[in-house]
């Protein structure tokens, strides 16, 4: 089973378009899908979803976990040059397709506290 990701990520006026592909191992527990693979730097990741939600681990020095809730701002501290940053993740769009086994999600990354974005993500899951 492979997974593919696609993201396209805009800092600023810059834009990054990225398509990576994966071997994936499938697992379903507890109402939640799990996704399960090493990145590119050979660092496990788990993608733990359901309808409503994705909590994304990546098992790096330091760990870092993001937490994507429809409709609903989470808080994460992702690793930066310098030292862990406290980030807002504001998910504006969320859909899940358990039959094309696809996964789509919009959201934009914030400082804490503030109203200006770092960026904005768009993200697309598909395993098969």
């Amino acid at each position: 089973m492979q997974i593919t990701l696609e993201n396209d990520i805009q800092i600023g006026t810059e834009r990054d378009l990225i398509h990576q592909v994966f071997d994936v191992q499938y697992q379903f527990k507890k109402g939640y899908n799990y996704l399960i693979f090493l990145n590119e730097d050979k660092e496990k990741v788990v993608l733990k979803f359901s309808e409503r939600e994705l909590l994304m681990t990546r098992f790096s020095q330091p760990k870092s976990v993001m937490r994507f809730i429809k409709g609903e701002d989470t808080l994460t501290f992702l690793p930066t040059p310098l030292g862990s940053q406290p980030l807002t993740i504001v998910t504006d769009f969320y859909l899940y397709q358990a039959a094309d086994q696809e996964l789509r999600l919009q959201y934009k990354l914030k400082p804490l506290g503030s109203d200006e974005a770092l960026g904005l993500y768009k993200m697309k899951l598909v395993w098969n």
